[in-house]
């Protein structure tokens, strides 16, 4: 833009010529580097993201070192930060006007069902914890019945390792059924 505004005396100087020559070198290299980097982008985050979305919808973690005795191990939602940075950065190439990987771009056009799955298991995985920290040991046979819906409610989300049976991932399309229901 600022080249092509410049006196027209100043362009046609030879030296200039050269500095023109180098700029419009400098653009190419500059547009082949930026491609090759989203090139190479675009295929890792095909490999990672596509794992990332297999990962559970909840994962176990340990409990307090404060724990009631017999408390379940706490709950967290297990969306990867990974996912949630590509969600971010494809927000950004997309304001840029950049080209995505149309794998980028799926998870993308399903950021907003991400973000409202997460909201929910987020308050769901709160009252969850709330309630298996704060009940007293004397309570807990008294509420043995309700816990146990609650965790049999729960384990459908939860990875359980080497127990058979799958649990619900990023993918599954029963998540908003099991989100009522765990509600």
């Amino acid at each position: 833009e600022k080249m092509k505004k410049l006196d027209a005396k100043v362009l046609d100087r030879e030296d200039s010529r050269e500095v023109v020559k180098m700029y419009t070198s400098l653009l190419g290299q500059l547009a082949d580097f930026e491609r090759i980097k989203i090139e190479a982008w675009g295929q890792s985050i095909e490999e990672s993201s596509q794992a990332k979305l297999k990962n559970s919808l909840l994962r176990a973690g340990g409990a307090p070192l404060n724990a009631p005795r017999g408390a379940q191990p706490l709950l967290h939602v297990n969306f990867d930060p990974l996912l949630t940075r590509l969600l971010r950065e494809v927000k950004y190439f997309i304001v840029l006007g950049l080209k995505v990987p149309e794998s980028a771009l799926e998870i993308y056009q399903r950021g907003e069902i991400f973000r409202r799955h997460m909201g929910n298991l987020d308050l769901i995985v709160n009252i969850y914890n709330k309630i298996q920290y704060s009940l007293l040991p004397v309570e807990r046979p008294l509420l043995r019945s309700q816990l146990d819906k609650i965790n049999k409610s729960l384990a459908q989300g939860i990875d359980l390792g080497s127990k058979k049976g799958k649990s619900l991932n990023w993918k599954s399309n029963g998540i908003d059924n099991f989100i009522t229901e765990a509600m």
